[in-house]
């Protein structure tokens, strides 16, 4: 696997600075916000290439699995129920994540970070901020690059690297 992942805050330049770390490669962009939210449908949209795949907004992609899937009682579940729950939405969405490094000569991931500030009143937030949060935290700890971009710079969290394969 060959993943990389950039990590900031809104408006803070990241598709722009990675598409500078790599001038020269055949690239192709993916919206997060755009794609389908089950796993059989992401074949048509995860074609086999070589190219260089940046996957923007990968956090909207988060959202949007979730809209499609977080059942509206789950903050009233008990917690073992509501921590299976999690860890089924956990798996389903690695495994999109595996899909489309499987299919491309590298992968570059980049999301807003949404853990910091005010916490939501909304539980359905709540949930997402969390699930994005581990997410991306077992992404950057299989990654082998790994930046925070603020105002369009970056700063290199990790690099070189890696904890393990994706596919575990």
């Amino acid at each position: 696997m060959s993943l990389d992942l950039y990590l900031g805050g809104y408006a803070q330049g990241k598709l722009q600075y990675v598409l500078g770390k790599y001038p020269a490669a055949r690239t192709e962009i993916v919206e997060g916000s755009h794609l389908p939210c089950r796993g059989d449908d992401l074949a048509c949209v995860f074609e086999q290439t070589d190219a260089l795949r940046i996957w923007n907004h990968f956090h909207s992609f988060v959202r949007e699995m979730l809209k499609n899937r977080l059942p509206e009682h789950l903050s009233k579940l008990p917690y073992r129920e509501q921590e299976k729950w999690e860890d089924l939405f956990l798996d389903e969405c690695l495994e999109v994540i595996r899909q489309a490094d499987r299919t491309c000569g590298k992968l570059v991931v980049i999301s807003d970070i949404a853990g910091n500030g005010i916490v939501p009143l909304d539980p359905g937030e709540r949930i997402y901020r969390e699930m994005l949060g581990r997410l991306q935290v077992r992404m950057a700890a299989r990654a082998g690059h790994v930046e925070m971009v603020t105002a369009g710079l970056g700063q290199v969290l990790k690099d070189g690297e890696r904890n393990g394969p994706l596919e575990d």
